[in-house]
């Protein structure tokens, strides 16, 4: 069994050292387009902004390559388009007068060697690639791929061009190594990273300074004495950053809503340095004493009646809260969170309605519903290859999340390499197949519209891999019993769901990067990379999930 190594891990103490990063503020949008490598629009390119330590949600390019997105008021940030580890950025000193224009460029490969005191190896090395420099939180570099070792030689394929740092380690040695290189596009460069003795962490936990109260959704940055990143963490109750050399390091911290902070620490051989609490400055009045609100609203049918006994969630930070059911009149009153961007979501029979908000509404909402579609697929399968047991199932393109009614929604019925899938809710739906006596498994995307028939075709691979886990209370250490798994694909569109606990396992997958995600009713959620190799089972060991409750 394959161990995967829970070796991003974090935490931060105020210290008198610390200092503020002032986050850039919005104002107006940017708008452009992404080209492809040979001059064509990219469509489904993702755009984020950074800027001042913080990255804007990605925006999806359009058809023709066209992306708008949040501009910032002053000060350098950075417009930056991945898709399928070729990337493109744009970087200025202050916000463009006009549209602007990036042109992907091709990945390139990484092939390095390991050097470590005569006579030391390991079955257990993990690699994986970092920006060279903050700002960064650049999708495709973070979560991006991992590295495949032979003995001490190893190599990271489909790797961003640029400056790329990167970091390797093994607990079975409690040794680590970092080194940078220059990536080009379509070239192989070659590097070697030295091994020392990693037996340090640093470790804190994240408060707004005006309430005490934990913050959701930070980011959590360990920089190197250059102010180069050696590892990122998100997001937790708690950090911890674990398997590293003695050394001075930067601590930073980010929240949406909230000033950066960088704290400095020295690590000690064999020794947790624990940061303590890391206080972080609103960035508004608001943002500091708002308390969480009521969204209420009424929900109507397709023909604008009330819709009674209709499920409303709203969705926020990888978690859902429990349904309520809407009134006689339709009416629904359902708690949501301070600030942020959340989903509310209401379905019935098929039937669904969704509004989308930065923050939550002032007035009452009114959510009309639209009615499902249907989806017809072919299975493109080896030549030769027949299985009687296929099963299809549907799930959301991406999580905003666990959206009743879709991954718990209807399943696909086959005839042969045909099926059909009725009464699926309208937008943009993941479509998974798999069969245990081929053992092989495909999925695709399609966008459902109510009413319509929407076609679709997937490729069916070999899946002999699996991923598993258990969840813990990460105060009490015990079992938690009630919890949402889900498997994301690279690209972070959700693969498989996993309802219960307090084991988890996803098997028949295809080999590749994947992210487990794991959420419960009063936990903060945990996101955890995982690599799965060709018929190989990957434990991730004990997830610990933080309660949302502790102060």
């Amino acid at each position: 069994m394959k161990q995967a190594l829970s070796f991003l891990a974090l935490l931060f103490v105020l210290s008198p050292a610390a200092s503020h990063a002032q986050v850039a503020t919005p104002a107006g949008t940017i708008s452009g387009v992404v080209l492809e490598p040979d001059g064509q629009p990219a469509q489904g390119a993702k755009v984020v902004l950074v800027a001042g330590d913080m990255m804007t949600a990605p925006v999806l390019t359009d058809a023709n390559g066209h992306f708008s997105i949040a501009a910032w008021s002053s000060g350098e940030a950075l417009v930056y388009a991945h898709e399928q580890g070729k990337s493109a950025r744009y970087r200025a000193d202050a916000p463009p007068a006009s549209s602007v224009t990036l042109q992907l460029v091709e990945p390139g490969t990484i092939k390095g060697t390991l050097r470590l005191p005569e006579g030391l190896t390991a079955a257990d090395f993990m690699g994986y690639i970092g920006p060279a420099k903050i700002p960064a939180l650049l999708p495709g570099i973070w979560w991006g791929p991992r590295a495949t070792f032979s003995g001490n030689e190893f190599t990271i394929e489909n790797v961003p061009a640029g400056d790329i740092q990167v970091h390797v380690a093994s607990q079975s040695l409690a040794m680590a190594g970092h080194a940078q290189v220059r990536v080009e596009p379509k070239v192989v460069a070659t590097i070697i990273v030295d091994m020392q003795a990693a037996r340090s962490s640093v470790a804190g936990s994240v408060l707004n300074a005006s309430t005490r109260q934990t913050i959701a959704g930070y980011q959590a940055f360990l920089l190197l004495a250059d102010s180069s990143p050696e590892a990122w963490y998100m997001p937790g109750q708690r950090f911890a950053f674990v398997t590293l050399t003695a050394g001075d390091r930067v601590v930073l911290i980010t929240a949406p809503g909230y000033r950066s902070k960088r704290v400095s620490a020295h690590l000690v051989e064999g020794e947790t340095t624990d940061l303590g609490q890391v206080l972080l400055e609103p960035t508004s009045r608001e943002q500091a004493t708002m308390p969480a609100r009521n969204v209420s609203g009424v929900v109507l049918e397709p023909d604008g009646q009330p819709a009674q006994g209709a499920k409303v969630v709203v969705v926020a930070n990888d978690m859902m809260t429990e349904p309520v059911l809407t009134d006689v009149n339709g009416h629904f009153s359902i708690a949501a969170s301070p600030s942020g961007e959340a989903l509310v979501y209401a379905h019935e029979e098929g039937k669904t309605a969704r509004l989308s908000a930065a923050t939550p509404p002032d007035a009452a909402v009114t959510l009309q519903l639209v009615e499902p579609g249907t989806i017809k697929g072919t299975l493109r399968i080896p030549e030769g290859a027949t299985a009687g047991d296929f099963m299809g199932y549907i799930g959301p393109a991406k999580v905003a999340a666990l959206l009743p009614g879709i991954w718990w929604g209807p399943k696909a019925t086959f005839s042969g390499t045909e099926f059909t899938i009725e009464n699926v809710p309208a937008g943009d739906i993941q479509v998974h197949v798999a069969s245990r006596s081929l053992a092989m498994a495909g999925h695709a995307q399609v966008r459902v519209e109510p009413k319509g028939v929407s076609r679709i075709a997937v490729d069916v691979q070999r899946a002999e891999s699996a991923v598993e886990g258990r969840v813990f209370d990460a105060v009490a250490r015990q079992e938690i019993p009630r919890f949402q798994a889900f498997l994301l694909l690279a690209d972070g569109s959700p693969e498989a769901w996993y309802p219960t606990g307090p084991t988890f396992a996803f098997t028949q997958r295809t080999p590749g990067d994947r992210i487990v995600l794991i959420a419960a009713p009063g936990y903060k959620s945990q996101r955890i990379p995982a690599h799965l190799d060709e018929g190989q089972r990957t434990d991730v060991g004990q997830v610990l999930l933080e309660p949302a409750s502790v102060p």
